[in-house]
């Protein structure tokens, strides 16, 4: 690929927060994983891993608890002048309760530091908190 087309390609990106309810076959989710496993790193490490989740109730946790850390994220920038707010929690009316918006996508595709030497977390920090824990829906060597 050109920088050119490369170029373009970037600029073509977009942030998707509707989707629609078609299952996502596996062919695609294997070659987004192939780019995301591609992905840059420093000493090209690659030190992460990925969890595919398909399943309904596994989502709907998940969701749930990136909703309540938005929630508390919330909370504590309204203590702030909104000056020092960090920019997404800016004005009154533009959020007031915080909203999740992937949680109607087909799969959740999630990040994680691999488990090697007790360096792993879950990707979101919302799933790492330790009462929490018993909720997230990874396994154990990832918190």
């Amino acid at each position: 690929m050109q920088i050119d087309e490369f170029l373009e390609l970037t600029k073509k990106r977009r942030t998707i927060r509707r989707f629609k309810p078609d299952p996502v076959p596996d062919e695609c989710i294997e070659k987004m994983l192939e780019a995301a496993r591609f992905a840059q790193s420093g000493g090209n490490a690659q030190p992460w891993e990925f969890i595919v989740v398909k399943d309904k109730e596994t989502k709907k946790r998940i969701v749930e608890l990136v909703a309540e850390a938005h929630r508390y994220n919330w909370d504590i920038e309204k203590t702030r002048v909104e000056e020092l707010r960090h920019p997404a929690y800016r004005g009154e009316g533009r959020h007031g309760e915080p909203t999740v918006t992937f949680g109607d996508a087909p799969v959740f595709i999630s990040g994680v530091r691999g488990p090697q030497e007790g360096t792993g977390h879950c990707h979101r920090g919302a799933l790492h908190n330790s009462r929490r824990r018993p909720l997230c829906p990874f396994p154990e060597e990832y918190s």
